[in-house]
């Protein structure tokens, strides 16, 4: 692992736990640089729990990207948006992994719980090394989407 390398941050909730650690395991054998938030596998547990440390922790940290994982990744959506500052989607492939990083800046990318695990890391793959592409009106967008939480 490089000391550029971006700090992966992973949450879950109960119905998520299998598929966060089967992406965790790989993604550390990748020598990403990896910090799960996630709670001990608890049946009843409530995502938007997750889903606010992790994204206070995408936050905080320079060069951190999120990964949260539900049964449908919807409900970690709704929770990661909530909190100023995340721009969390839902891939849906990889098309939409790196469209998400290059077009809205995404900081957190969400996962059901019936993604393949090689799957759901490909897309991360294709996230995390897809840069923002900066254009104009992207960055207007951006604002305009900020200003949505005020």
């Amino acid at each position: 692992m490089k000391t550029d390398d971006p700090l992966i941050v992973l949450g879950s909730d109960h119905a998520g736990f299998s598929l966060k650690e089967a992406v965790k395991k790989q993604l550390f054998n990748k020598g990403l640089v990896i910090e799960d938030v996630s709670p001990v596998r608890v049946a009843g547990d409530d995502y938007p729990d997750s889903a606010r440390k992790l994204s206070v922790l995408v936050k905080k940290k320079r060069r951190s990207f999120g990964l949260l994982f539900c049964r449908t990744g919807t409900g970690m959506v709704m929770a990661a948006n909530k909190i100023k500052g995340i721009r969390a989607a839902f891939a849906h492939d990889n098309f939409t992994a790196k469209m998400a990083r290059k077009d809205e800046n995404a900081n957190v990318l969400c996962f059901p719980s019936s993604t393949a695990p090689a799957a759901a890391v490909k897309q991360v793959l294709t996230f995390i090394k897809t840069e923002f592409s900066g254009a104009t009106r992207h960055k207007r967008r951006i604002r305009k989407l900020s200003k949505l939480c005020d």
